[in-house]
């Protein structure tokens, strides 16, 4: 048989000519032969009665066959290896070709252990070049495991409550004998199990604890036959997972497994390929009977392993979620050999690989561990990655340069970077209106500007944020006229969980871009934005020194006639420094404090305070020290008790000496999570370039305390904790609004905030 090569087909080899690779490997890869994605060019076996028969299947008599797997790995013209190995045998193989520069997809299990698996994803770490790596676990591409996770996605049965997996299956002495002995981990239930408990991840998330008892009921499978368990996932759904070998007789028309919920009862019998759906309406079934319960997937699997391959979406069958099927049913084995309850997560060190990095927000301020990082260089690459993401409901958190000392970027499964999302910017001159893609640097969006004579009003003070991560999180400067960045935005285009896009603008679903103004990422990833500039302008600056009860007596004069305030006020003192502005008759030539960092360089004792009167032009601040913040908005009518009670608290005798900046905001209405929904707004910041870390959390706890009691609202980006919705409910009135857009958008939840508090 002769076949035409395409040029741009990755071309294959296939390492093991079992039984498994002659009924499954070799159709799948025929039929992406023919789509021209490969060319199957070699296979490498044992012996050459193997080599023949494979060659006879695919009729190829002259395919390139080797029995040596050092000369399989030294043909220049393989660029894809396929091991399709017994599981005893497979680590060997992998480790020898990822050492060789070659790309691998290997079967699951990838190792004979946990212990072995992780040694084998440390070296490929170590690896200059990291090759490209796939663990075929066919049930996560399985079109039947899809149709669950869409079923699931689409709420059909309301929250789930409880799931019961129950899979019996006779199994006699195989001829090829390997499964026969003991020299793999967890026998049966490993080679078995990691398919459900791959289908099961994809489904409902992490197992965060197992208690199980497990048992050999035939002489032929001393690696174990016979596994029962209890099983916690760490989303709180409990569940039951049975698997048995040694009876011999089963009822396959029986459901594999039943996901109650609280509008329903989904069943779902693997081996034939049906789905059956009860709910109050009446009883629904689904036959994906091509999906075969053997070979069912693997097309499907290889299809996506070489997609990602050619680059064209994200890896979903990745060696670390191989690993983490495995620390499953591991678990499992172990809490049957001790009698008590074990946890999968215990079987992997925490410094595994760098393929789950330690991730730190701002200062180092919060860590975490990622199960996988996606830095999404283009708009097609980040809509795949949120598809894949939201097929499998992972969940989903979203980081842009790391400027931020906050949370809610904290996950333990996806993390999607935007940092190098392709820069694009755009300036409508005769809107004054300017685009951006999410990854753009504010400062370069400034620079931009200038060049147009434009500027934003009212701006943060790193311009190496992104403009998705500030709007995203409402940052803001200090405007008496001005209000958040994120009210600038005229229109946003959002990545829904779908992979899809939704273009938001006052004209064309204004209420969800009120609500996407400000969301931290809980509706969808943003992908661009357009803002409204202004003309630069030029301020005269004052500064005074007043008490407290002059300071509150010139609030009003404040909001009246001038356009910037900016006070500090020192803790233990009775008096606060005041910088103001409004706008300059004419440009001057004052020092420039705004083109690079306005407040900050004297508020932290830096530079001498300018000069009283100072005119600058307005168009980037910039942080020139390095700190901790915290910082709570409340109304302006709020300030006089605030003070009062500020002076008066624990809080303010524990930290003598230390320093509140205030900052001012207007009110307009645009955003529903903003921290500026009064009319007049004042946000007290706990921002210290010094501070003991070991004194972080008492001080900073005991600031929040104080802010809570008076319903404060928090920014977004900076340190802040929530224990109850209950709370945010009632810091931001139009928060139940919000939360039944997000659920509209986000109907699994993948963009959920990841807590206690949020449901």
């Amino acid at each position: 048989m002769t076949i035409e090569k395409s040029p741009s087909a990755i071309r294959v080899a296939v390492w093991g000519c079992g039984s498994f690779a002659l009924k499954a490997h070799f159709p799948a890869l025929l039929r992406l032969e023919q789509e021209n994605l490969v060319c199957l060019d070699a296979v490498c076996a044992r012996s050459e009665a193997s080599l023949a028969r494979a060659r006879a299947i695919l009729g190829r008599p002259d395919l390139r066959a080797y029995t040596q797997p050092h000369e399989l790995l030294a043909d220049r013209d393989i660029d894809l290896i396929v091991i399709a190995l017994p599981i005893p045998a497979a680590a060997a193989a992998i480790r020898a070709a990822l050492g060789s520069g070659k790309a691998v997809i290997s079967e699951k299990p990838c190792a004979a252990s946990v212990q072995e698996a992780i040694s084998l994803l440390d070296f490929h770490a170590t690896l200059k070049e990291r090759p490209f790596w796939s663990v075929n676990e066919n049930y996560r591409c399985k079109p039947l495991v899809a149709k669950v996770s869409e079923l699931l996605r689409d709420g059909v049965i309301g929250q789930i409550y409880d799931i019961s997996f129950d899979f019996t299956f006779p199994l006699g002495p195989e001829p090829e004998g390997w499964r026969q002995t003991a020299s793999f981990s967890g026998g049966y239930a490993m080679d078995f199990g990691v398919h459900y408990i791959a289908a099961l991840r994809a489904w409902f998330g992490e197992v965060s604890e197992v208690y199980a008892r497990t048992a050999t009921m035939r002489p032929f499978s001393p690696g174990g036959d016979t596994l029962a368990s209890l099983m916690t996932f760490e989303r709180g759904i409990p569940g039951t997972f049975k698997i048995a070998f040694a009876s011999h007789a089963t009822d396959v028309h029986s459901p594999d497994l039943k996901i109650s919920g609280s509008h329903g009862l989904l069943s779902v019998n693997f081996r034939l390929g049906a789905l059956e759906l009860v709910t109050p309406s009446g009883r629904q079934t689904f036959d994906l009977s091509f999906d075969g319960w053997e070979t069912g997937g693997v097309y499907e699997t290889l299809k996506h392993s070489i997609g990602a391959l050619r680059g064209e979406h994200a890896l979903a069958c990745t060696p670390m979620e191989a690993l983490m099927d495995m620390a499953v049913i591991d678990a499992m084995v172990r809490s049957g050999k001790t009698g008590v309850a074990a946890r999968p997560a215990d079987a992997i060190p925490r410094t595994v690989s760098p393929a789950r990095p330690e991730v730190h927000t701002f200062e180092r301020s919060v860590s975490f561990r990622p199960k996988q990082i996606e830095w999404c260089a283009t708009l097609a690459e980040l809509q795949n990655v949120v598809a894949q993401a939201g097929r499998s409901q992972r969940a989903v958190r979203v980081m842009g340069a790391g400027r931020s000392w906050a949370s809610p970027v904290v996950t333990d499964d996806l993390l999607i970077n935007t940092e190098k999302l392709e820069p694009r910017i755009s300036i409508d001159m005769r809107s004054k209106r300017i685009k951006a893609s999410a990854g753009v640097q504010i400062g370069d969006m400034n620079r931009a500007l200038a060049s147009h004579n434009l500027c934003l009003p009212s701006l943060t003070c790193s311009p190496q944020s992104t403009i998705g991560g500030v709007i995203s999180t409402g940052s803001h400067g200090t405007s008496l006229r001005h209000g958040t960045l994120s009210d600038r935005v005229t229109e946003l285009t959002l990545v829904l969980a779908s992979g899809e896009l939704l273009k938001l603008s006052e004209s064309h679903h204004p209420e969800l871009l009120r609500a996407a103004r400000v969301s931290v990422g809980m509706l969808g990833v943003i992908a661009e934005v357009e803002l409204q500039a202004v003309d630069i302008e030029h301020f005269e600056f004052f500064q005074s020194t007043l008490d407290a009860q002059t300071f509150l007596a010139v609030q009003d004069e404040l909001w009246a006639g001038f356009d910037y305030a900016w006070c500090k006020w020192p803790i233990g003192s009775d008096n606060l420094h005041i910088v103001y502005g409004k706008r300059a008759s004419a440009e001057g030539q004052g020092f420039p404090f705004i083109a690079r960092g306005m407040e900050q360089p004297y508020w932290y004792g830096l530079l001498p305070d300018p000069p009283s009167a100072t005119r600058v032009p307005l168009f980037e601040r910039d942080a020139q020290v390095r700190s901790m913040s915290a910082q709570y908005a409340f109304a302006g009518s709020q300030l006089p008790e605030l003070m009062t009670q500020l002076h008066d608290s624990p809080f303010f005798g524990e930290n003598e000496g230390r320093i509140l900046e205030f900052k001012y905001l207007r009110g307009e209405g645009k955003s529903m999570l903003g921290p500026n929904i009064d009319e007049r707004n004042v946000a007290i910041n706990l921002a210290w370039a010094e501070i003991d870390r070991s004194r972080r959390t008492t001080a900073f706890d005991s600031f929040e305390q104080f802010a809570h009691r008076f319903h404060g609202r928090p920014h977004w980006g900076k340190h802040h904790t929530i224990h109850d919705e209950r709370y945010v409910a009632q810091a931001f009135p139009e928060w139940n609004r919000f939360s039944e857009l997000r659920k509209e958008l986000d109907p699994a939840g993948i963009f959920k905030i990841q807590g206690q508090w949020m449901t």
